[in-house]
This record gives structure tokens, sequence and C-alpha cells, in this order.
């Protein structure tokens, strides 16, 4: 199949005067247009053309009316099929109609039903996602759109892959089985973990319920006789409950108590000796830290007194140090003050002598100047000059040459083109347009010439073959204005003219680069250089050597920076000793404080021995009263009763008692409990519930089976048709890469695609790496869809099953490179498929070749 035309009116943009693509070639066919110029209305008009019933009103259809008319849309396409060619004619909303004919012999073959079903046989569905436009075209605004072959838009490339009719294990019929069996499989069972769900969940939920309830009479039953057991046992346990050992009971509690109260007296004393014999230790604690306290002050008062002599002694010895430095440093001052006169004299004749240079050279550099300025302004007013000389507007010369040299070629021509009339001998005037011809003259004759002669009147017509009469007037026209336009009397001046221009312009580039030479900075410059420099000109002295008073400044000023370095070392060695005889003082100072504040606490010196006599002593008895306490405590603890044991013996006893006592009353409860739960059971008659919970039990595990044996068997039909649909898609896949990959390779180098359970394209495979589209880039992804679209085509087209492939601005984000390697793909399947490419790009589009088609007009035939 392929569209040899498509032919509007009265749709988008297109009113009565229509719209129509005439000629479409076999092979790359390209519509190259501006925005807004209806590209993509064609495209839809040949969707609704082919899936559109030419009956319906949908709203679409009124918004796809021309927006300025009342015009019933009308669509028109030829299609060739098997070499013959069809007609499909349809017009909507409006005296709606449907034609089929013959575009040969216009015989009409089907309307109305009949038509609209004769072209849905044609595509194979009447859907826009049937037949070609749901694999093989695509819109403006959806170049991601990948095809997707899996349902009925790929069944014609099924077809053609399997070379015959479906078969039962993996075609249409296959298919409808298959997903009847997944309907039924999907009602009982969840579709993942295959969980029962639906009618098969509930029959499980209701056995469910039924266990439960048999558990719990079981339970129940069960329970009856566990009551009977554990009533004879309550009743007997009472029993062993005698008075008899509820006196021996109370006997030994009374006993226990006693000896607890005996133990809690000796633990009261106990305590108060060890607190006796804390006290004790504390007392000698204190008494040893005085002690040690007393004796660190007396060792560190006489340490502090050996320090501060030390430090005196020290102070003494820097100050005669700092004596003897004096009188030195008091010669380096004087002679650093000499230094620096002579340095202040040897800088100001140094001064003098480069101001007096510095005008020497100032008073040479305005000389130069005033020179360069004058040279200046000479070659900006030459330049001027020439600049107006080289400034006269003239035409091209060339144009004048030309405009010359086509005079002599059709003056040439003209002589050539007409022929000569020659009176050799007459007896009478010849005239020639009423003009007389002497003897033995000759004219040459152009046009139509009126000849008489005595009573011949005879009309030559001499027609201007090449046109030379005109081309030659129309040159020498054209000439004479050029000429004047320079103000040329002939070619010749024209040339001296455009001579004297050239050499003027010679001129200006040289004067330019002289004045460029004189002033690079522009005469302007010059003036103000020359204003910044004195006007006397009047020279000083000679100014003497520079270089001998710089090296004397140099030697001045290397002496006193000696001097100096020599003085300041001197002085500062001077004031660090006397730092260090203030921080010797400020030390002295802070011991002698410390010093004080220790006599303040050890007292007089003649009563120091004796304080620390009165210390010793208090440890000593301090020590004897710790001891004898502790052996008091030690004697207590070692003769009182256990306190633990007679608690617990107490605690014992009591909760024996205790438990005697709640035991009575738990089992005396227990047998009421008991023997009311045992009448209870006698009146629900439990064993025959549970006797009919099982029957019912019975009945639906055998309705469970059944379910259970329906889904294995749906499971092994999904997986066997499954099978066999993967069989089939392996058919697809195999011939479609080989097909596709090779188109991907040319584009974005070595790759493939990988195809998902819908057979549409879903992973990129490039250098070793799998990427899924929805993870490219816009550019790659809109390439992926082209390129799958050509591949597809160029499968079935190598099996006679030709589908045209429609591209409504497809290449949007494609960068340079790609789209001119698509260019070539799109080229290299246009050699087996008809491709008919829309696009608003034309200047890039002009690189894709084809045929370019040109939409014309379509109008109504009165």
């Amino acid at each position: 199949m392929k569209l040899r035309a498509l032919r509007v009116r009265n749709v988008g943009p297109f009113g009565e005067q229509g719209c129509a693509l005439e000629g479409l070639s076999d092979g790359l066919n390209v519509i190259r247009e501006r925005n807004e110029a209806g590209k993509s209305t064609l495209f839809t008009a040949l969707q609704i053309v082919l899936f559109e019933k030419h009956s319906s009103t949908k709203s679409a259809l009124k918004e796809f009316r021309h927006d300025r008319g009342s015009g019933a849309p009308f669509i028109e396409i030829d299609l060739e099929v098997d070499t013959r060619t069809y007609r499909i004619s349809k017009q909507y909303l409006s005296a709606a109609s449907a034609v089929v004919t013959d575009a040969l012999t216009n015989e009409r073959l089907s309307e109305k039903r009949d038509a609209e079903d004769w072209i849905a046989q044609l595509i194979g569905g009447d859907k826009p996602d049937d037949g070609p436009s749901g694999m093989l075209w695509i819109r403006q605004g959806d170049p991601y759109l990948q095809p997707k072959p899996e349902g009925s838009a790929g069944e014609a490339l099924f077809s053609v892959l399997e070379g015959q009719v479906d078969t039962v294990m993996g075609g249409q019929r296959a298919a409808r089985v298959l997903e009847r069996a997944e309907k039924r499989l999907a009602e009982i069972v969840s579709t993942k973990q295959m969980n029962p769900k639906g009618a098969f969940k509930d029959a499980i939920g209701r056995l469910d319920e039924l266990e439960g309830e048999r558990s719990d009479f079981a339970v129940a039953v069960q329970q009856s006789e566990a009551d009977r057991e554990r009533l004879l046992s309550v009743l007997k346990e009472r029993d062993a409950l005698t008075s008899e050992d509820d006196e021996k009971f109370a006997k030994d509690l009374a006993e226990a108590r006693k000896e607890l109260e005996a133990a809690e007296g000796a633990s009261e004393k106990i305590r108060g000796l060890q607190s006796e014999v804390g006290a004790c230790e504390t007392t000698l604690k204190a008494a040893e830290n005085a002690l040690e306290r007393y004796s660190s002050d007396l060792a560190s008062a006489e340490k502090l007194r050996a320090s501060i002599q030390d430090k005196q002694s020290a102070i003494e010895s820097i100050t005669e140090t700092i004596e003897e430095g004096e009188a030195p440093l008091d010669d380096l001052r004087q002679q650093a003050a000499s230094a620096e006169t002579a340095l202040k004299q040897a800088r100001k004749d140094h001064q003098d002598a480069l101001s007096r240079d510095k005008r020497r050279r100032e008073i040479a550099q305005r000389r130069s100047l005033t020179k360069a300025l004058e040279r200046a302004k000479d070659l900006a007013s030459q330049l001027k000059a020439a600049e107006k000389e080289a400034g006269v507007s003239l035409p091209d010369l060339s144009d004048l040459e030309d405009a010359n040299q086509d005079i002599l070629t059709f003056e040439a021509q003209a002589r050539v083109a007409r022929p000569e009339l020659t009176v050799e001998k007459s007896n009478a005037p010849v005239l020639l347009d009423g003009e007389a011809i002497g003897d033995t003259g000759s004219v040459r004759l152009s046009g139509k010439t009126k000849l008489n002669y005595q009573d011949l009147e005879l009309l030559i017509d001499t027609p201007d073959v090449q046109g030379a009469e005109e081309k030659l007037a129309k040159a020498t026209e054209r000439l004479e204005s050029l000429l004047e336009s320079c103000g040329a009397k002939d070619i010749s001046d024209a040339r001296r003219l455009h001579e004297e221009r050239n050499s003027a312009q010679q001129s200006v580039e040289r004067l330019k680069n002289d004045l460029s030479t004189v002033a690079p900075n522009g005469i302007a410059t010059l003036e103000n250089e020359l204003a910044a420099l004195p006007d006397d000109e009047e020279e000083d002295d000679e100014p003497g050597d520079l270089d001998a008073l710089a090296r004397a400044s140099e030697l001045s000023e290397e002496e006193l920076t000696r001097i100096v370095a020599e003085r300041d070392t001197a002085a500062e060695g001077i004031q660090k000793l006397r730092n260090q005889v203030t921080i010797l003082e400020t030390q002295i100072e802070g011991l002698e404080s410390q010093l004080s504040d220790l006599d303040t606490v050890l007292g007089a010196d003649d009563k120091r021995e004796e304080r620390r006599t009165e210390l010793s002593d208090a440890v000593v008895e301090a020590r004897r009263r710790w001891r004898e306490a502790e052996d008091r405590l030690e004697t207590a603890e070692r003769d009182r009763p256990s306190l633990d044991g007679a608690q617990a013996r107490v605690k014992r006893l009591e909760a024996a008692a205790q438990n005697r006592s709640e035991d009575r009353l738990r089992l005396s409860k227990a047998e009421g409990e008991l023997r009311g739960r045992l009448a209870q059971a006698g009146q629900e008659g439990a064993s025959d519930k549970l006797a009919a919970v099982e029957a019912e039990i019975t009945r639906w595990q055998e309705r469970i089976s059944a379910f259970e044996e329906e889904r294995d068997a749906l499971i092994l039909l999904v997986g066997e048709l499954s099978k066999a649909r993967a069989s089939r898609r392996t058919k697809f896949f195999a011939p479609v890469r080989q097909a596709v990959d090779p188109l991907l390779s040319m584009v974005l180098g070595s790759a493939s695609l990988a195809y998902d359970d819908r057979l549409g394209p879903d992973e990129l495979e490039r250098n070793g790496m799998r990427e899924k589209l929805t993870r490219l880039s816009g550019g790659t992804r809109e390439q992926i869809a082209v390129l799958t679209r050509l591949g597809f085509a160029q499968v079935m087209a190598g099996k006679d099953r030709h589908i045209p492939i429609v591209l409504d601005d497809a290449l949007v984000y494609s960068d340079d490179e790609r789209i001119q390697k698509l260019f070539d793909v799109i080229n290299v399947v246009a050699a087996d498929v008809q491709i008919i490419a829309f696009s608003c790009r034309q200047k890039t589009f002009e690189a894709l070749g084809g045929k370019t088609i040109h939409p014309v007009d379509f109008p109504v035939l009165r």
C-alpha cells in the first residue's frame, strides 16, 4: 500500500480553496513548510479519512472544520494497492458521504457503509491505534512515543513474520484461550503469590471458621472430662489441711518472733559502736593532717628565705654590668648623630644634581615633541585631502566593462541578424519607408520595412531572431547611465577616474601609517604631552657625576645604619639587664609576701618547736582512742545472733500460715466453679454439636479440593500457552533485531535494542551496558522511536507488505551530527519503503534529500 495523493478542503486552516499533496513517490517524500502552514492538519486528515467513519459527529471533527467557514470537511486520498490505485473520498458533518473508486477508470467500487468496511479490511482495523497509524506513524508532539506491536497494530507484522495464519498454540485463538484462562485464574487466585481469592478464598475462610468451631466444641468436651478429674483432686487436697498442723505452725512462729527481737537489739548496739569508731577515726585523721601541714609550712619558710637571698645576689651582679656598659653606649650615640648629619648633606647634593639633569632632559623632550607635532599636523592635512579624493562614489568598474562588452557583442549579433539590401542599378527611385536609396547604395534591414519601386510595393518583415537590437539598446542605455553616474564621457574616461581614486586610496593608507608612526596616540596626545612640559628652555649648569654623588649618599647611609645598629644593640642589651633586675625585684616582693603569710601561721620562732610537740601528742592520743573503739566493735559483732536468719524464719512461717489459709479459700472456690461448669456442659450438649460440625467440614474440604484442581489445571494451561506466545515473540525479535540494530548502529554506534513483554522497545544496549529508554535524553529517545519504525517497515516491506511511514515533525530534539546520520538512515530505508516526512525546519531538512512535495490548491470544481 502506497499513498499517491492527499487532498483536503474546509479543514483546519484550509477553506474552500483547499490543499493537496500530489505525485507522492515510492521512496522519500519531504514536505518542508513554515509553522502554521497546515502540515499537522494534513497528518490528522490522513488519520481521519482512514479511521473515522463519514457518519461521525464527534466534537473533534467539528473542531477540525475550517474556522472561518461553514463548508463540510472533505478529505480524499489516492492509495496504490497491488499495482491498482484506489481513490477514497469522504465528506463529514454536512451531506456526509464515503466513496471508494478506481482512480484510473473512475469506477465507483463501494460507498457509505460498504466503503468503510472496505477501508477497515484494507488497513486492518478501524481505530487510530490499528494498522500503520498505531505502529509506523509519529504525530507532532509525540517524538518519544515508542511503537507497541503487541496489540492489533502489530498483528500485520506478526502475520508477516510467521508466514502463515495463526496457529492454535501461538495465534489469536490461543491468545483468546490464554486470556480466558488468565481471567478465570485471576478470579480464584492472586496474580503474584497465587494466593486464593474470591469464592476459593471464601471456601477456605468458611473451612477455617468450621475448624475453629470444631476446635471450640472439642475443647468443651475435653474440658468437661478435665473438670471431673480436677474436682476429685481439689476435694482430696482440701481434706489434707488438718487443724493439728495449724497449732504447730502457730507455736513455731511465736518462738521465731522472740529470736528476731533479740537479734534486732544486738544490731542496734553494733550500729552505735560503728558510729563511735567512725568519730575516733575522723579525730585521728584531723590530728595527723594538722601535724603534717605544720611541718610542711616550716620547710616552705626555710626555702623562701634561701630563694630571696639568691635573687638579691643576682640583682647586685646585674647592676654592676649595667654601669660598665653605659659609657660605650654614650659614645655610640654621638657617632650616630654625626653620621646622620653627613647623610643629610650627601642626599641634598645628590637631589640637586638630579633636578638639574631632569630639567635638561625635559628641554630635549620638548624640542622633539615640537618637531613631531608639526609633522603630524602636516600629515593630517594631507590625509584629509586624500580621503576626500578617495571617497568619490563611482560605479563598479567591472559593471562598466561588462556593459561596454555587451554593446560590442550585441552590435556584432545585430549585424549578423539584419539582412543587407543593395541597389546595383535602377531606372526609378527605390524607397524604403518613404526614403530614397541611391544607386549602388546598401541598407541593413530590421523589423518591418515598406519598399516602393515604380508600381511595386512590398512589405518586408525581417524578424529579430535573437533580439539583438533590443538588447543593444538596453546595453547602450545601461552604459550611458553608468557613465553619467560618475561624470565620465566614455569608458576610457571612467577608467582614468577609477585609477585616480585607487591612487588616492593607496595614499590614504600610506598617510595613515605615517601618522600612526609619528603620533601613535593621536595629535591631541602630543599636544597634551607638550603642554605638560615647562616653557623655559634655558639650560642649567652641568649636573656633575650623578653616580658618584649617589654612591656617596649610599656610603653615608650604610655608615649611619652600622652605627645605629651597634648603638641599638648596646642599648637593647642594657635594657634587657634592667628588665631582669625588675623581674627579680618583683619575684622577691612575691616571695617576701609568701614568707610573711607563713610566719603569721607558724607563730613566733621560739614557740614553734613547742607547737610541733603538742600536735604530735594529739595524734598519739587520737590513735589510742580509735583502737579501743575498734576492739569493742569487734567483740559485739562476734557475739551477736544472726538478724537475717531470724527475719527469714519469721517471714517463712508467716507465709506458710498465710498459704494454708489461702489454700482453703482457693480450694473452696475451685470446687464451686468446677461443679458449676460440669452442670452447664451437661445442659449444652457439646458432643452432639461437635459431630455436626465435623460433617460440614468434610463437605467444604471437598469443595476446596475442586478449586485446587481447577487452579493447578489453569496454571498449567497458562504456562503452556505463555511458552507458545514466547516462541511467537522469538519469531518476532530475530528479524526485527536484524532490521533495527544496523539502523541503530548507523546513528548511535554499536548498539542494539531489548524489548519488553509488550514487544515494545524497552532498553538500549551499548558499550556492554543496558539503559532504560526512559533514562535516555529526549533526542536519543526521539531517534530510537524513528529508527524502530523504520526497521518495522523494512521487515514488512521485505515480505511484500508495503506500508508507508508518516513522520510529522518527528526530529525535533536531534543535534546537527545525529540528524545528518538519521537522514542517511531514512534514505537507506526509503529504497524499500515509502516515507512521508513533514517538517517546519526548512533549512535543516534541505539536506534530507528525497522528493520535495509542495502543497497546491484543491478548489471546488464549479
